[in-house]
């Protein structure tokens, strides 16, 4: 998915602040997005379906999910840009 220009510049604010391992795949605005996350609801609780989501440092386990702390993740899906 390609973001809309009007998100570009608070991506770009966003990205600049995150420091990931996986911010080159996660977070590069030139490349499209398929980032997999289901929104529950609230921007507060989203559920990674990443396959390297236990590793991620913005990870929270619990159960058998992962819930993501990631501000960039938390952007995309409170804008409907994350599926």
């Amino acid at each position: 998915m390609r973001i809309p220009a009007e998100h570009e510049t608070e991506i770009r604010r966003i990205i600049s602040d995150i420091r990931c391992p996986w911010q080159e795949e996660c977070c590069d605005p030139g490349v499209e997005r398929r980032t997999r996350l289901h929104y529950l609801g609230s921007a507060n609780l989203i559920e990674c379906l990443e396959d390297c989501g236990r590793e991620c440092c913005f990870a929270v386990p619990f159960g058998y999910s992962v819930f993501c702390r990631c501000p960039m993740r938390k952007y995309l899906a409170e804008h409907g840009l994350g599926q």
